[in-house]
């Protein structure tokens, strides 16, 4: 008995959780063996343009056009790589000047038109419908999620009972991961300690000269740093780590980025400033108590109501301008603002709360606390209450 073969595109891994296994499979007829342009209307009748592998089998490039919209295409060399990807659905595309997807105006009505397919490379056209009845079962989400990617490798072949390849895998550089952004303190670590936290928690993996994953390497890499990119502990920035890798035949070069933060966050309003230790200023909390702190910062990220904390100084400053527009003085008991520069009388109870309820969506409130202890934040507050003045604050992001 003979069993009809179908042409295959394999990847290596599925992202598609509505898709069953890293398989697509086409028929015969869906598959196009192509010696010069190519050409065809989605809605016309015999030459009828299809879902299907356009394979260029000539020794110079060819161009494939095919109408049709909201479709997905991709197009590989013929080692399997993708050099090109249109995504009809979300009209973005991918190539070796574009690896991160952008969007490109007509990809979506014309996802398929003047493919530049290389000798030995072809097209994957999946169209509407094609296996499915939406654009997460048809066939459509398993190109786009796994295929248009620059550089991917995918297989195709004839599935017989010997199977013909149609792509001539070649060895890749290892991939890596864990090369998530580190932060360091502002003087806290020599460069050799830095260097040994930018290549911990680093992963490797090596295909082994195959398409077949089941022989990969996970273990024996080395990583070198081969740059630094200027790094000084002692010197507030971020800083990209320049890291490679290879198999001994091709070599993979990739980067991690070090902060280097200041352990000090530094308060200016107008030519006064102010340094606080970082562990006594925080963004954002969920508060049961002030205490152990000296400045708490409130923005509209926000999603609860602040902690009360009377006879407290607020100051509320634009986070565009800088300019001070409001001051909630909870130790004199007063209220500043553009039409009382000099003050009103104000609250010394509640305060923190009558700042948050007026808080507008480009302002962000400072709270001096009022705790025990030898705090700085609520004096300097006071000593500077003044409309207008300009805030700037370093060392701590919000």
């Amino acid at each position: 008995v003979k069993v009809t073969a179908n042409v295959v595109v394999e990847v290596l891994q599925n992202n598609v959780n509505t898709w069953n296994g890293t398989k697509m499979h086409f028929t015969l007829a869906q598959y196009r063996a192509l010696n010069t342009n190519y050409s065809a209307q989605y809605t016309t009748l015999g030459e009828k343009a299809t879902s299907g592998v356009y394979h260029n089998v000539s020794n110079e490039e060819i161009v494939v056009s095919l109408t049709g919209s909201s479709g997905e295409a991709v197009i590989l060399d013929d080692s399997g790589m993708v050099i090109e990807g249109r995504d009809g659905v979300n009209g973005q595309y991918v190539d070796k000047d574009n690896p991160t997807r952008v969007a490109k105006t007509g990809i979506s009505e014309n996802f398929a038109k003047d493919m530049t397919v290389p000798a030995g490379g072809m097209a994957v056209v999946v169209y509407p419908n094609a296996f499915g009845t939406s654009a997460d079962t048809d066939g459509r989400q398993f190109i786009c999620e796994n295929l248009v990617r620059y550089g991917v490798i995918a297989r195709v072949f004839l599935d017989e009972a010997t199977p013909v390849v149609y792509t001539t895998y070649v060895n890749q550089a290892p991939t890596y991961s864990g090369n998530s952004d580190i932060t360091v303190n502002l003087g806290e670590k020599t460069e050799e300690q830095v260097d040994a936290l930018v290549l911990a928690g680093l992963s490797f993996r090596d295909d082994n000269g195959t398409f077949e994953v089941d022989d990969d390497i996970t273990t024996g890499f080395t990583a070198e740093i081969v740059d630094r990119g200027g790094f000084n502990v002692n010197a507030v920035g971020t800083y990209t780590y320049t890291i490679r890798v290879t198999d001994g035949e091709k070599t993979a070069t990739f980067t991690r980025k070090v902060q280097v933060a200041s352990n000090e966050v530094n308060i200016t309003i107008g030519k006064n400033s102010q340094l606080f230790d970082t562990t006594l200023v925080v963004v954002n909390p969920t508060l049961t108590t002030y205490a152990n702190l000296d400045i708490v910062i409130y923005t509209k990220a926000y999603n609860s109501t602040p902690l009360e904390n009377d006879f407290s100084v607020v100051t509320v400053f634009n986070r565009t301008t800088g300019k001070i527009v409001k001051i909630y003085d909870g130790m004199m008991g007063k209220f500043f603002h553009e039409k009382a520069v000099q003050g009103e009388l104000g609250w010394r109870q509640g305060v923190v709360n009558k700042a948050w309820d007026s808080l507008g969506v480009d302002e962000v409130m400072i709270v001096g606390v009022n705790v025990s202890g030898d705090k700085v934040g609520r004096g300097f507050l006071y000593a500077n209450r003044t409309i207008g003045a300009i805030v700037t604050i370093t060392g701590i992001t919000f």
